[in-house]
């Protein structure tokens, strides 16, 4: 076992319990085949993967660091915020979680009848098919868009029908940030704001205000110009950091973004655990 790997952590993955390719122990598995101390998984507004894959950590060694990751709109902009170290049994979160599962297969029919009406033969019970347990997401249509032959690949289906602005797209469930913020903090966890590059890096002095105690700084998308900028933020602003793949189970691979495993300690410290 490699001992410097050992003390590295990828706390953004994404397991099909959202729109990830891999199960919860799947992910795991490939944890330990990274040789990482840990590892955050962070699906898109669920927990639902969560059991099973602390359940093969405990097994395989691996620290399961409980996350979510919640969708948020600033300035008619999306922002993702994560929740590390939640109590993943809290009530108010559970609740509030199911509203987004609900919404989501809401979305996902409303997307189905726009793709139908551009002469697409696609039903929801096909979608449903390859979300499997998890929550239902555009990644699960894409992929029935690529099987079916309306498209070569995923880009295509978001470049060109689901994503924003493309006419089979429907606007997504989203909280405000403060909302998100205070729904990770009231389950006990650390709110973080995800992928800065992406579009929320202006919004952060108004997401300070709102209680973000941290940003991604480390991610697959950001260059090394972006890691430095985002690191000096974080230390004037006193911020935690964090980073991870994003990996949704293919390219990035899960470990191919890390972070240190003292900033998941110094993150211990700021969560009510």
């Amino acid at each position: 076992m490699n001992e410097l790997k050992k003390k590295l952590a990828d706390l953004h993955v994404h397991s099909s319990a959202s729109d990830g390719e891999l199960t919860p122990r799947k992910v795991v598995e490939k944890s330990q085949d990274a040789e990482l101390k840990a590892i955050g998984i962070v699906d898109h507004d669920t927990i639902d993967g969560l059991s099973k894959a602390i359940e093969a950590g405990k097994e395989l060694g691996i620290e399961v660091i409980p996350g979510v990751e919640i969708s948020c709109e600033l300035n008619k902009k999306e922002i993702h915020i994560l929740g590390y170290l939640i109590n993943w049994k809290n009530k108010k979160l559970i609740e509030k979680l199911k509203e987004f599962q609900k919404a989501r297969t809401k979305r996902a029919k409303k997307m189905i009848s726009k793709l139908q009406d551009l002469g697409m033969e696609i039903d929801y019970d096909e979608i449903a098919e390859k979300a499997g347990s998890g929550a239902v997401g555009r990644p699960h249509i894409a992929r029935v868009m690529i099987e079916k032959e309306y498209v070569e690949s995923m880009e295509e289906a978001f470049n060109e029908y689901i994503g924003i602005e493309c006419p089979a797209y429907a606007k997504k469930y989203q909280l405000k940030p403060k909302e998100g913020i205070e729904l990770i903090r009231s389950a006990g966890g650390v709110p973080i704001l995800a992928h800065p590059i992406y579009g929320s890096e202006k919004e952060l002095p108004d997401l300070i205000k709102a209680g973000i105690q941290g940003i991604e700084v480390y991610h697959s998308q950001h260059s090394e110009e972006d890691v430095n900028r985002l690191k000096k933020v974080a230390e004037k602003k006193d911020l935690l950091i964090t980073g991870g793949s994003d990996s949704h189970g293919g390219n990035p691979s899960i470990g191919s973004v890390t972070i240190d495993y003292r900033h998941v300690e110094k993150m211990k410290k700021k969560a009510n655990m």
